[in-house]
């Protein structure tokens, strides 16, 4: 069986009992809301919409929900002179729907492969995106963005993979994934972005939302990860457990 590397410590990101319990019922009330299929595309796009200006505003890109939002309807109205955000924007929430769709065929049965990991960096590093194309043909061979040690990558889904890893609380094993990849720093430019969304996976397939990190939540967020540094993944886990109740009680204000 795989041993995950000593870098992390899982006893040390165990999330409070109080964490846990206000998830599941925070959960629990989202799922019991009727919903008609339209509804349900709506709250999902307006989820992606904010995952993709929260993530980007974490990188320093200055973007309004409104741009997000106004791109998502009719990305080849953009102006050229802001070609390169919006590639960033289209290309981000093109990578996210990839992990949703991902997670609605699997479910729980959803993994993180080096396959899929250079899928979506190849997304989020793909700046010269045709934005009046947003399906957008799959990146030539030349261009694919493979991570720079395809062994590390290999070895760390090996562990996310795992039976231990998998025994873990959602929170528990999207932050530990997402400390990973970012230490492991192997996808260039879109590093951030590209954790963000693989970690993301871990929520997503249990019928969590991704990880936002609002603006509000970025001083907590940077703290949990020079925690992170010195192998304590605690303060990581209560960011994204805090992170993911603030979006479903939001999804909850949507939806009432």
């Amino acid at each position: 069986m795989p041993t995950r590397p000593d870098r992390f410590q899982i006893l040390q990101a165990r999330p409070t009992h109080d964490l846990i319990n206000s998830l599941s019922h925070a959960q629990k009330q989202l799922a019991a809301v009727p919903l008609t299929p339209e509804q349900k595309r709506t709250l999902n796009r307006w989820v992606e919409i904010e995952f993709a200006s929260a993530t980007l505003g974490l990188e320093g890109v200055a973007v309004s929900r409104e741009e997000v939002e106004s791109l998502d309807g009719d990305p080849s109205t953009s102006a050229d002179t802001n070609r390169q955000r919006n590639s960033q924007i289209v290309n981000l929430l093109q990578a996210i729907r990839t992990v949703r769709a991902l997670c609605e065929t699997s479910g729980r049965a959803a993994q993180l492969t080096p396959e899929l990991l250079i899928k979506l960096n190849s997304r989020l590093n793909d700046e010269a995106i045709s934005l009046t194309d947003p399906g957008g043909a799959q990146p030539s061979s030349e261009r694919v963005a493979a991570p720079r040690s395809v062994a590390q990558v290999e070895s760390a889904c090996r562990w996310f993979a795992a039976e231990s890893f998998v025994e873990l609380h959602p929170t528990e094993q999207a932050s530990i994934v997402l400390l990973r990849m970012l230490e492991l720093e192997q996808f260039g430019k879109a590093n951030t972005r590209t954790a963000l969304v693989a970690s993301s996976l871990f929520c997503v397939r249990s019928e969590l939302p991704p990880i936002i990190v609002k603006p509000e939540l970025q001083v907590e967020y940077r703290a949990a990860l020079s925690e992170g540094i010195r192998m304590n993944t605690k303060p990581m886990v209560d960011l994204v457990g805090h992170a993911l109740l603030l979006t479903i009680g939001e999804m909850l204000k949507r939806v009432a």
